[in-house]
């Protein structure tokens, strides 16, 4: 019983430090404009609030729910998938992880160890995924050991305008067992992705211009 209890403890400071930690990175701080869907196929040209539009939404796969992001890249669907797949400098793009080692290669797959940390790096966590490339539109992800009891998703480059463009799609679902309730992971990720989303947009953009 005492164990339980603590857990129980456990679970709810961090279900705190959740809350607080990630209440200040909503979408709309980053992106303000708002234009059309950007998969409806209208020009890009000299929209810029539609290149910097953010869609959220849900999906259902497997009887799981994943949280879905989706933004609009000034760069053609190569790019992006040379710049993200370049797993060793992922740290370089993404603020929250602050190691990547690829551990092995076997053909499309690539098994990567991955150090994270949240909550203003009071939370740090360990991990290793497998990812499946299908280039250039395409990297599926799953765990294969450490944190949490599931990390599985995938990252879609779509072409726009003949390529010009890539529509980016970030799909990801965690189970993060007892320690977090699904509640708090959901609110993690949908605060967090288009965060996720605009640094590497950035980076991508940087390099492509």
């Amino acid at each position: 019983m005492g164990l339980e209890v603590g857990h129980l403890k456990l679970s709810i400071l961090i279900a705190c430090l959740f809350l607080m930690t990630t209440s200040g990175f909503a979408a709309d701080k980053l992106f303000a404009k708002e234009l059309q869907d950007p998969t409806k196929g209208r020009a890009i040209e000299g929209e810029e609030g539609l290149m910097n539009k953010i869609n959220q939404s849900e999906e259902q796969r497997d009887h799981k729910t994943f949280q879905v992001a989706t933004i609009v890249i000034d760069a053609s669907p190569e790019t992006v998938f040379k710049t993200f797949t370049d797993y060793d400098r992922s740290p370089e793009i993404f603020s929250y992880l602050k190691k990547a080692k690829i551990l092995s290669v076997n053909g499309s797959k690539k098994t990567i160890s991955c150090e994270a940390e949240i909550a203003g790096g009071l939370l740090k966590f360990q991990y290793v995924l497998e990812f499946t490339e299908h280039a250039p539109n395409l990297v599926e992800w799953h765990r294969v050991s450490g944190a949490f009891k599931s990390n599985e998703g995938y990252w879609k480059f779509e072409p726009i305008d003949k390529g010009k463009f890539t529509l980016v799609t970030y799909s990801k679902y965690v189970d993060g067992g007892f320690l977090f309730p699904q509640f708090i992971v959901k609110k993690e990720l949908h605060d967090n992705m288009p965060i996720i989303l605009g640094e590497l947009k950035r980076s991508v953009e940087r390099i492509a211009n």
